[in-house]
């Protein structure tokens, strides 16, 4: 995969780090080669790099290379002088070059690295005067070097890309400083592509290969069969120091460090001083970690492979109906980097790059071009699904052209309202007045949404339709029947389990804006002689799946709505003034007065217990819970935080040590990776839903193994096919 590293000096990089291989001997060198489009026009391309190189240099100081005149503009004498991407094998494929000596899989990582970090350079980029967007460029210069060992002499593969902070605008023929956004955007992708074409060479050398897949299912790599967890392990020492920062990180601040953090445990757990020992003395002393039967193990692997001719089957279409077929559900438009890098990773070793990029632009893949890159328009472009597009297209069509086709919604003379504000009485009579097939409330979080939803009630039932209840959420169910709805019910249940005739019933959707596309649009064909009223707000709420039906309808559709905009739910005038800015998108001005208020602490590393002590305070010692909420934004902070309250009222003797529970934590996954058999794992749990009528509904079996696509589930003497269990349970 790769990472990157921000240079900033840079003085003593070359020769203290590139040129030495992560240790140092003397008279022992490694030799860099200048590579990148950039580079040619630098006339350095394929050009050796040596210690002390003068090419190198005049770039640290953003010269040309020989050092006559400026390079770029602008230098900033504390700005980044180079990007190191950083381009690392896969252990096994280490262990068997370094320590079994297996050239050849030297030069299968530096063919994979080569073509992966060619991907990368099509998306670099300049930012040209008070341009907001980055404009592609497409060339870098850069100074490659392998090295083959990791800070704790550990064997690890792995080139340093030295990127300059310079790029060529053939528009204006300059030199510019590189813009890195678009780059680390798509840093998935070129990863993937490394891991895909190094995945091949493997193959292709004679090498058997399995998926890696973390504790969710997800492949997060490859690995060389034959070459154990356990070995593999033991040469990661380097890795085990970065985890063991991390969690002194987690101690100290009560919290996950961020990507950006995580660089900086990287860089402060690195020894500054590299060791001094040769490479003679660094082989001996890794193969003196492997026991005799180890190493014999592993020749056998080696010999094994050398013995044997890859085949290099290709999978690239189905892994692209896959990728799809995932994104797609959650996203409705992305760039086409993700999907490539999505289909990689289905089936690393098994893809041609050439041929799925080929079959990205096929007419029968399900997928269609929306917005082009001038530059880059395969993988800057935007993709959506054929189908998503279509419902959305439906969708609009349909609220358009039933606009005027009814009769009123509800009745207004004749019925005893109970209005809160003028606001809320044209809200309610607009809404029972309306004509149309389609129509909308909308409303800030505190308006009076439910209030409303209540009055219209009455109106309804004045002229005798019925009116049925839903929302997206089991929560927001849970909401609407404390508020009095008493049968309302999710979506999902309700496009499932329908039966009856909805000629002239209200279906009234609340918390609408979390609506898929899918879901909003089945509603609509659901509902096409019945009426259809949503409740949300898209500025509060937005679709888990893709879509975002709301917003689609309210951005492109002529939907008519009526809208509530004063805020009731906080009295307080300067509490008020703060949600209302919040609500508005000024997050900033919203902070502020809540800070100016004194309602913001910052506590740093040891924020939870902080928030944890004054909850106590704020309920009396905690003698009245019902005095404050405790809310958590992650998972993470709410069992730490829940943690934290649980032991200060343990201590005050107000709660029992209690009895410890085993729960399940919900993978959350698309459809499409419940189909694959080989994302399960043993001891996994399968809740069953309760709607479905066979003999497994509401059941939750254990996975016990997975055979041949399908899942063995302990208590039961049949297995069920993965697809079938994604598609019907």
């Amino acid at each position: 995969m790769f990472t990157c590293a921000k240079i900033r000096d840079g003085g003593s990089y070359l020769g203290n780090h590139l040129t030495a291989n992560d240790y140092y001997c003397e008279n022992e060198n490694v030799t860099g080669q200048w590579i990148g489009k950039a580079a040619e026009r630098l006339d350095l391309d394929g050009q050796p790099i040596r210690k002390g190189d003068t090419a190198f240099e005049s770039l640290r100081r953003n010269c040309l290379p020989d050092g006559k005149k400026k390079l770029t503009p602008l230098r900033n004498d504390n700005g980044v002088r180079f990007f190191d991407f950083q381009c690392s094998a896969q252990k096994s494929v280490s262990i068997m070059a370094v320590v079994m000596k297996d050239r050849r899989l030297y030069e299968a990582h530096d063919r994979a690295a080569a073509t992966a970090f060619a991907e990368l350079e099509r998306f670099a980029a300049f930012r040209s005067g008070k341009s907001r967007e980055p404009e592609i460029s497409g060339n870098l210069c850069a100074a490659a070097f392998q090295h083959d060992a990791s800070r704790a002499l550990d064997p690890q593969i792995h080139t340093h890309f030295v990127v300059a902070n310079a790029t060529w605008d053939s528009n204006k023929n300059r030199w510019l400083a590189l813009d890195t956004y678009e780059m680390f955007k798509a840093i998935r992708y070129a990863g993937k592509v490394y891991q895909n074409e190094l995945a091949r060479e493997c193959r292709r050398l004679g090498y058997e290969i399995e998926s890696i897949r973390n504790e969710k299912g997800v492949i997060e790599g490859f690995e060389i069969t034959g070459v154990s967890k356990d070995i593999r392990e033991r040469y990661s020492k380097r890795r085990a120091e970065v985890e063991a920062g991390i969690e002194r990180f987690r101690e100290k601040n009560g919290r996950e460090p961020s990507t950006r953090e995580i660089h900086v445990i990287t860089r402060e757990t690195r020894n500054v001083k590299l060791r001094e020992i040769t490479t003679p003395e660094v082989r001996a002393q890794q193969r003196g970690q492997l026991t005799c039967d180890e190493l014999d193990a592993l020749e056998t692997v080696k010999q094994h492979a050398k013995n044997n001719t890859g085949v290099l089957m290709d999978s690239a279409w189905k892994a692209l109906q896959k990728a799809t077929e995932h994104i797609f559900e959650r996203k409705s438009v992305v760039k086409g980097h993700e999907i490539l890098a999505e289909a990689l990773n289905r089936s690393l070793g098994f893809i041609s790059l050439e041929k799925l990029r080929g079959y990205m632009t096929s007419a029968y893949n399900g997928i269609i071009q929306l917005k082009q890159s001038s530059k880059n328009p395969l993988l800057s472009g935007q993709w959506t699904s054929r189908r998503g597009l279509y419902l959305e297209r439906w969708a609009v069509e349909f609220v358009n052209q039933t606009q005027n086709s009814c009769s009123p919604l509800g009745k207004t003379e004749n019925v005893e309202f109970d209005f809160k504000s003028e606001e809320q009485r044209k809200t309610v009579l607009e809404t029972l007045n309306n004509r149309d097939r389609v129509y909308a409330i909308r409303g800030r979080a505190g308006t009076g949404k439910t209030t409303c939803l209540s009055e219209i009630r009455k109106g309804l039932e004045a002229a005798g339709r019925t009116a049925i209840y839903l929302a997206p959420t089991s929560s927001a169910v849970e909401v609407l029947k404390n508020d009095g709805f008493t049968n309302a019910t999710t979506v999902d249940s309700f496009l499932t389990n329908r039966k009856r005739n909805l000629d002239d019933a209200v279906v009234i959707i609340d918390e609408s804006s979390l609506q898929s596309c899918e879901m909003g649009a089945a509603v609509l064909e659901a509902a096409r002689n019945a009426r259809v009223l949503f409740v949300g707000d898209t500025r509060q709420h937005v679709s888990v799946e893709a879509g975002d039906f709301l917003r689609v309808l309210e951005q492109h559709s002529k939907l008519r709505y009526s809208e509530l905009k004063d805020i009731r739910r906080q009295q307080a005038k300067e509490y008020n003034a703060a949600v209302r800015a919040l609500s508005d998108g000024d997050a900033v001005g919203g902070m502020k007065q809540l800070d100016d208020l004194g309602w913001i602490h910052e506590g740093r590393g040891v924020y939870i217990n902080q928030a944890a002590d004054e909850y106590i305070t704020r309920t009396e010692n905690g003698t009245d819970l019902d005095r404050c909420i405790a809310i958590s934004p992650t998972w993470n902070e709410n069992h730490r935080f829940t943690d934290a309250i649980r032991q200060r009222l343990k201590q005050r003797r107000l709660l029992d040590e209690g009895v410890s529970i085993t729960v399940c934590n919900q993978l959350d996954w698309t459809k499409e990776q419940k189909k694959t058999a080989e994302n399960f794992k043993p001891g996994m749990l399968l809740t069953f839903n309760a709607d479905n009528k066979s003999s497994l509904g509401g059941n939750t079996l254990e996975v016990e193994r997975i055979v041949n696509g399908e899942l063995w589930l302990k208590g039961r003497s049949n297995p069920i096919n993965a697809e079938s269990y994604a598609r019907y349970y």
